[in-house]
């Protein structure tokens, strides 16, 4: 575990921004934080980076509260909050030289990052001739260039094309196998349902879910199957595993609520029943179609 997230609440002017989140984070791992505007997401984020302080709770990253150790908490942090903002006079490079200098980072490191974000043709000329995509990638690239355990972004595919799109998610999951954790907030839901692990769902500063994406921990495996004899099957099926959610839909079986090892038991049953297996595939449902599920029975209370 390397962040733990206990009790944070916000409030300005006796309005509730945040109420009692909690959450963990940790090692390995790309957590995306989604919620529709308004929800809290930027706000939780700056609390994380220390640009606004909770009104209650605490937020540590190993064991460093960020309250009373804030430079221990920091120095393990890389974060875009909102748009990258930098010297329009300046060089990319000379930018980033700049907030290396005041982190301790080599020449060595920045030009590391430069590269993993593919803005090595670039890094010399001024900020001000760079695109809104460029320009986000100036600000990854400051995110990372200190290695950090711990990266924050919010809405880093705003301003990318799609191979942009596609190269920032290369970047992430390159930084994920290097040893960091990365939480990640965007409206972009298709783009967070390849690369993450885990998504929290937010609304009205509140943490309503928080699940994991192509994971058997919670719900388990849902497949879809077509048989040569969709009825013995069934039967067959609900007799030997009555943990099993089972229902027929047109000429599918559709399980739910399965493990690896139940699935396999199950194909060798109808094999041992002569019972063959036309076609079979796992059955997921979108992030965006959860989401907006979550979010409709949240209106709804």
């Amino acid at each position: 575990m390397i962040l733990i997230c206990e009790n944070v609440s916000k409030s300005i002017q006796k309005k509730d921004i945040l109420k009692n989140i909690q959450f963990k984070l940790r090692e390995n791992e790309i957590v995306g934080l989604v919620g529709p505007n308004g929800a809290g997401k930027t706000t939780l984020m700056k609390l994380m980076v220390g640009l606004s302080s909770s009104s209650t709770g605490s937020i540590r990253l190993n064991d460093f509260d960020i309250k009373k150790n804030f430079l221990d908490f920091i120095s393990q942090v890389g974060a875009i909050i909102e748009v990258p903002i930098f010297y329009p006079s300046m060089t990319g490079f000379q930018c980033l030289s700049y907030y290396g200098k005041l982190r301790n980072i080599n020449k060595n490191k920045i030009l590391q990052a430069v590269k993993l974000v593919g803005l090595e043709n670039n890094i010399q000329s001024k900020v001000r001739t760079y695109s809104l995509g460029m320009r986000q990638r100036l600000g990854i690239a400051q995110a990372i260039m200190n290695q950090p355990q711990l990266l924050i972004l919010d809405e880093p595919f705003n301003g990318l094309d799609p191979q942009g799109v596609d190269e920032l998610k290369d970047i992430l999951l390159t930084t994920k196998n290097a040893g960091s954790t990365v939480f990640i907030s965007s409206h972009t839901l298709s783009e967070l349902e390849i690369i993450c692990d885990r998504i929290i769902f937010m609304n009205h500063g509140e943490i309503i879910k928080d699940d994991y994406l192509h994971s058997q921990t919670r719900c388990g495996l849902k497949m879809c199957l077509i048989t040569s004899d969709n009825l013995t099957a069934k039967n067959l099926i609900e007799k030997n595993n009555p943990t099993i959610r089972l229902k027929r839909n047109n000429q599918q079986l559709i399980l739910e609520h399965l493990v690896v090892s139940q699935f396999t038991d199950i194909l060798i049953l109808l094999k041992n029943h002569n019972i063959e297996i036309i076609s079979m595939e796992e059955a997921k449902e979108s992030l965006q179609k959860t989401f907006h599920s979550i979010i409709t029975k949240e209106s709804e209370k």
